[in-house]
């Protein structure tokens, strides 16, 4: 019962910031657009963050495979810093993005057949369990890792794509991306923000996980767990767009010599 009281309590409360928070940051239609026009006037409408977002996801750019949201992604050399509520946007928007909430849901039925009760119990209230732990472990962890922490200390939550070089050098850049990140002034440093967020989001997994999956140990595992499932992510993210043409390659019918016009 504690353990799901704690679960609630989490989800709650960071429910009720992203909402505070998204509504404190809408400004009156007046200010807006003269903001508008005075972000358009200091950088063209290709390198400002939003806009760039919203176009790509809807030219399907912003997700991976045109499925799993990535909106974190940027194929810009040097893209305009990224402001503290546009840090937040990006953490709203994956965080409340469909695919984000369904997929713990496929995922759950699986756990549940090889791990069994693990301490969330069995049946639809184990499933319940799971799933919201699940969603409370992926919230919690965007929340620190692409807004807090970035926006306390000045860096960059974006994945900056390379996509040029040959496959080894692509593939260290995207391994080392766990350990360095870009600051908001266009500098290399170490990832403090991964650092201090995947730790905080394991140590605040013991105030809903059940009693035998606490501790310092199950906090290193999940510490652990989550740079190595990002290791995989950013190798995704970087070569995504290669796989996707090869694919479309593929697809792509060769042309009939009926359809070839003759001179």
């Amino acid at each position: 019962m504690r353990d799901t009281r704690g679960l609630f309590i989490v989800i709650l409360a960071l429910e009720v910031f992203v909402a505070s928070y998204t509504c404190s940051q809408e400004p009156p239609a007046t200010s807006n657009a003269l903001e508008e026009a005075s972000s358009q006037n200091q950088h063209p409408a290709s390198s400002e963050p939003g806009s760039l977002q919203n176009k790509n996801d809807k030219d399907g750019k912003g997700r991976i495979f045109g499925i799993f949201p990535a909106f974190n992604i940027s194929e810009q050399a040097n893209p305009a810093p990224l402001t503290s509520g546009q840090k937040f946007k990006l953490f709203a928007r994956s965080t409340y993005d469909p695919v984000t909430l369904i997929a713990p849901a496929l995922k759950v039925p699986i756990l549940q057949a090889v791990e069994g009760d693990s301490g969330f119990g069995t049946g639809f209230e184990g499933f319940a369990k799971r799933y919201g732990v699940a969603l409370a472990d992926g919230t919690s962890s965007r929340f620190f890792r692409q807004f807090f922490f970035p926006s306390v200390l000045k860096e960059d939550p974006r994945f900056f794509r390379r996509e040029e070089g040959s496959f080894g050098s692509r593939l260290g850049y995207s391994l080392s991306r766990l350990f360095v990140t870009r600051t908001d002034s266009g500098r290399d440093r170490f990832g403090w923000s991964k650092l201090l967020g995947t730790s905080a989001s394991s140590s605040l997994a013991n105030a809903y996980y059940p009693e035998s999956q606490r501790g310092k140990r199950a906090s290193l595992l999940n510490f652990g767990l989550s740079y190595l499932s990002e290791a995989g992510a950013n190798v995704v993210k970087e070569f995504s767009p290669d796989i996707s043409r090869k694919f479309r390659k593929k697809k792509s019918p060769e042309p009939s010599p009926a359809s070839i016009p003759s001179n």
